[in-house]
């Protein structure tokens, strides 16, 4: 059966979510039903999506709605997962992965495709000769071995400072990320990974991917209002509805940064602020939620900078894309967060496609405290929630960017 809840996570929207709105008591037709659907963690991550229909739907036609979503994701998923599984399967990426500087392989076009995509925006955020976006940086990755070793508040399963990943193993690793060394070829479609233990990850991009093909899947299902959430990367569908069943835009919470359940204010700080949009994705980028902290209290977060192997050091506390398509709005969510916010307005104003961002920046003049900003598009769109102050947030509005060296 397919799981039904009416509760959705903090990040994915603050609207009141209603099941009815008649204009007519005897017509049932007319009222709105919400139905939030729970898929498989594809991906090692939590997934759902949330319809709104006018009209109620039957159980067994949501039970195949789910299945047919779940093969989505399960379907990329096998061709796209990097990480030790318990199934046996060998997905596209590790044969790729496998055989890194013997031979190439042959991958599902989708591969191919979103490959294509990660290289691009690769070529775009090139900082000192090395791209600050990078694919190929799993053979780092894996020494930080974050994914298995994220902290978590209720274990507090804190690591040894003396297990951290040695300078001279990140260098070694480091000079094995160079997605220069991918070699494509579409007519056979072949990947091939030019040095023996280089490694591919995709996991920056194909969530957004994923997204926007359950989008594509509903709607020639003519499901056009719902809310897609694939391991946090949310993309809407359509507009919301008003009680007197009047198309207006969502109104998305943005989460606020170490933010807790134990705050005796979360209800009221949870969020920075909403933003209203319509048919588009939002996708964050943050050094708050997955990372290792060691023994002697160092945090140690999961956006590594190809540069020198460490997890990036800037001002940078988070940055939200948002976007039409979610697989540009997931791999600039990286990309953005990776070049700094000059850099990054730089790259977003010669995109071809129309980007906005909001960011959160760490100062310490005169005091640690937190700043944020928006691109000029979320004008009238970005409601700042006051209540943040309490917190050392304070809103600077639309960012006047520095000349980009």
């Amino acid at each position: 059966m397919v799981k039904l809840t009416k509760k959705l996570l903090i990040i994915v929207l603050m609207v009141l979510f209603f099941l009815a709105g008649c204009k007519n008591d005897n017509d049932y037709n007319e009222r709105y039903y919400k139905y939030t659907i729970k898929l498989s963690n594809a991906f090692n991550t939590t997934n759902s999506v949330t319809l709104f229909t006018l009209g109620e739907r039957q159980e067994d036609l949501l039970n195949q709605l789910a299945a047919d979503m779940d093969l989505i994701l399960l379907n990329l998923d096998c061709k796209f997962n990097v990480q030790d599984r318990s199934d046996g399967i060998i997905t596209d990426l590790m044969q790729v992965n496998d055989n890194a500087g013997v031979e190439p392989v042959i991958v599902d076009k989708e591969v191919v495709d979103v490959l294509e995509v990660a290289l691009d925006i690769s070529q775009n955020s090139i900082v000192d000769n090395t791209a600050l976006y990078d694919p190929t940086i799993l053979p780092v990755s894996l020494l930080w071995d974050i994914t298995n070793r994220q902290y978590n508040i209720f274990d507090d399963n804190r690591i040894k400072d003396e297990d951290l990943p040695s300078a001279n193993e990140i260098e070694q690793a480091r000079q094995l990320v160079n997605y220069r060394n991918v070699v494509i070829n579409k007519e056979h479609s072949t990947v091939f990974l030019k040095n023996k233990g280089m490694k591919i990850d995709l996991g920056s991009i194909v969530k957004g991917y994923a997204a926007d093909k359950i989008k594509s899947y509903l709607l020639k299902k003519d499901y056009n209002k719902a809310v897609i959430d694939i391991g946090r990367n949310i993309l809407t569908v359509g507009q919301f509805v008003n009680a007197k069943l009047e198309d207006v835009p969502w109104r998305v919470g943005i989460q606020r940064p170490f933010a807790s359940i134990f705050d005796s204010d979360f209800d009221i700080t949870k969020t920075i602020g909403i933003l209203s949009v319509n048919d588009l994705t939002l996708v964050t980028s943050g050094i708050y939620e997955k990372y290792i902290l060691t023994e002697s209290g160092k945090r140690y977060h999961h956006i590594l900078n190809p540069q020198n192997g460490y997890p990036m050091e800037n001002n940078v506390v988070s940055v939200t894309v948002i976007c039409e398509e979610s697989i540009i709005g997931d791999v600039l969510s990286t990309t953005l967060f990776l070049l700094g916010i000059d850099k990054a307005m730089a790259l977003v104003n010669e995109l071809d496609y129309k980007v906005d961002t909001i960011w959160i920046l760490e100062t310490d003049e005169p005091t640690k405290h937190y700043e944020i900003y928006i691109s000029p598009g979320l004008e009238g769109h970005f409601v700042f929630n006051t209540k943040v102050e309490s917190k050392k947030y304070t809103y600077k509005g639309v960012y006047n960017a520095k000349p980009s060296n």
